[in-house]
């Protein structure tokens, strides 16, 4: 039998011209993965680009609408056969060393015979020569009402009129120098569509919140006659009177009352439609923009 040996240097020139095929295979690996990792990055912040610019933008809403939304100190007298239970419904439970304790203490101050109740609510102006609506529960047996449109300018204020039954009221202060808004129609929302919200919740006045329209046309059990907006929109005491805008910065409602077990908000807050607080306010003897 006849054996070829190859010389070595044949071995050679064909182990070197196999080495650098596998010597760059790891670093092609390395490269792809790199490329594809890169790829899902811009991938990734092409999405979240895409997300965000989807969100509406509140902004401009907020800064035009501001002006037209006041901030109402009501003062009351209490009996004191009624102290009890006005206690337990609007006297809450603070912390001692929470900021708010000396906010809340401020509301509450008693004698021997009647207590006397200070609460802030809010308000929104609906004709410029000073017609303002609210809530009633707010403003009803008040003995000294102030507005505030801005933190240099208050107002007393006199009551035009009170409707119980949809929890709507219309004051009048003296001046001619307001903002109005924009009324939009409540019948044109959709659930799932955008709302915001501003009022002075706790006092802090001129504070807005986001959320969304949870469902229309819903009936209270202790309202036959108004059929409300359900939002999530975060409203809490001293809200209440304060508007509701849609993105077009349009008032849609007005905030009236929160569903709650401990008296705060959870998620559950209902609006009256701005048409049917309109119609209220113009039969209380209101004038207003539209």
């Amino acid at each position: 039998m006849i054996r070829i040996h190859k010389p070595a240097s044949v071995i050679a020139r064909r182990t070197a011209t196999r080495r650098p095929q596998f010597g760059l295979l790891p670093h092609v690996i390395h490269y792809n993965v790199g490329n594809r990792i890169a790829a899902a990055c811009v991938l990734f912040c092409l999405t979240i680009s895409t997300c965000l610019a989807q969100l509406p933008d509140f902004t401009l809403v907020a800064e035009q609408n501001m002006p037209s939304v006041v901030t109402i100190v009501v003062k009351k007298d209490i009996p004191a056969a009624d102290q009890q239970a006005e206690n337990n419904s609007l006297n809450p439970v603070v912390p001692d060393d929470s900021e708010l304790k000396d906010f809340f203490d401020g509301f509450f101050k008693e004698n021997g015979e009647s207590m006397h109740v200070r609460l802030k609510g809010s308000g929104l102006v609906i004709s410029s020569n000073g017609y303002i609506i609210t809530v009633a529960h707010l403003v009803k047996d008040a003995t000294k009402i102030t507005v505030q449109p801005g933190k240099k300018r208050k107002y007393q204020a006199e009551i035009i009129g009170i409707d119980d039954d949809s929890d709507i009221a219309v004051i009048k202060i003296k001046t001619s120098a307001l903002r109005t808004p924009v009324f939009g129609d409540a019948s044109k929302l959709k659930v799932g569509e955008w709302v915001l919200s501003i009022g002075a919740p706790f006092g802090f006045e001129k504070s807005a919140s986001l959320g969304i329209v949870s469902a229309l046309n819903r009936k209270l059990s202790n309202q036959n006659r108004v059929r409300y907006l359900q939002t999530d929109v975060a409203v809490n005491p001293g809200n209440s009177g304060g508007p509701l805008f849609n993105i077009n910065g349009e008032v849609v409602g007005i905030n009236t009352q929160i569903f709650s077990n401990s008296g705060g908000f959870q998620g559950v807050s209902f609006a009256i439609p701005i048409g049917t607080a309109l119609d209220i306010a113009k039969k209380l003897g209101a004038k207003t923009a539209l």
